[in-house]
């Protein structure tokens, strides 16, 4: 099988690619590294995609997070602050209060 045209690149969540291999796997599509990533993903995944999508959006227009950043966020759930720093970029750290991280992780909890 050879790899289909990629037309745009986003990032998405692991939720995201949870169903577009389930929908590859219904329709007869699977090689074995689509076999093991939908194993990873199935086991990772915390939210529907519908949610995951959401809280990324949700992350992006209420704290001003970057997709790609949000998405990392979403895919790994961090539930305190100093997990929460690991994502975001060295000026943000510096830059943001331990107030807005923690509604940050609040906003996460409600997602949980």
């Amino acid at each position: 099988m050879s790899p289909k045209e990629i037309i745009s690149k986003k990032p998405v969540t692991l939720s995201t690619v949870k169903e577009i291999l389930k929908q590859r796997e219904e329709e007869g599509e699977h090689s074995f590294i689509q076999k093991v990533t939908l194993d990873y993903v199935t086991k990772f995944s915390k939210l529907s995609a519908e949610d995951a999508e959401k809280l990324v959006n949700e992350l992006h227009e209420k704290f001003e997070i970057d997709y790609d950043i949000a998405t990392q966020i979403v895919n790994s759930m961090p539930t305190t602050i100093h997990d929460l720093r690991i994502f975001l970029p060295e000026k943000a750290k510096r830059k943001e209060s331990s107030d807005l991280l923690q509604e940050i992780i609040d906003l996460l909890n409600q997602y949980r």
